[in-house]
């Protein structure tokens, strides 16, 4: 697949048709403000015909043939994947026979990542690095190496008033005579 357009495209704002490989699978759909037809199979997809189409986390061999064809007619259609789970997705981008393609626009939400799908054009560049960005992004976050046990130690006062005079009088040191040098690292020692 490639791409022509990472921008934002506004969300369906008419009645829109929705392929669901299985009624089974639990999804948090953004709110419609439309009526959606639901379809479970790619047979009652010619019921729905002149409705824009979105194909929910759809696997790359039947989602393939009608992103083609939906694009080739140039009928809208996107492609919407689970943000916890982008594998099909960047299967469908990377396959072979998906040069024919490309991303038009997209759109993240809370729970989706939501692509729109057009015919390619000579313009439009590989999507490889879109792709790896798709597998970063979902990859397991980074746990921290920190031990929690380990606690910050309190600055006490005596601590706190050494840190701010150190640095006051330290360059003022080489001006002083010896003898006072010695009585003020008397006094610091005391403080410690």
């Amino acid at each position: 697949m490639r791409i022509s357009s990472l921008d934002r495209f506004p969300p369906l704002d008419s009645a829109y048709a929705m392929l669901l490989e299985s009624s089974e699978q639990p999804f948090s759909f953004p709110p419609a403000t439309s009526p959606v037809t639901f379809c479970f199979a790619a047979e009652q997809l010619s019921d729905v015909a002149e409705l824009p189409l979105v194909l929910v986390d759809t696997g790359a061999d039947k989602a393939l043939p009608i992103l083609r064809d939906y694009a080739a007619k140039n009928r809208h259609i996107e492609y919407w994947a689970p943000r916890a789970d982008t594998a099909r997705l960047q299967q469908i981008a990377l396959a072979q026979d998906s040069h024919d393609l490309s991303i038009t626009g997209s759109r993240l939400t809370k729970n989706w990542i939501q692509v729109r799908i057009g015919p390619a054009t000579e313009h439009d560049r590989s999507c490889a690095d879109w792709a790896k960005g798709l597998k970063s992004a979902t990859a397991a976050p980074v746990e921290s190496t920190d031990s929690p046990s380990v606690a910050v130690p309190e600055m006490s006062l005596r601590g706190l008033v050494i840190s701010r005079i150190t640095p006051i009088v330290k360059p003022l040191k080489k001006y002083l005579p010896g003898s006072v040098v010695i009585v003020l690292y008397k006094i610091l020692e005391k403080i410690r």
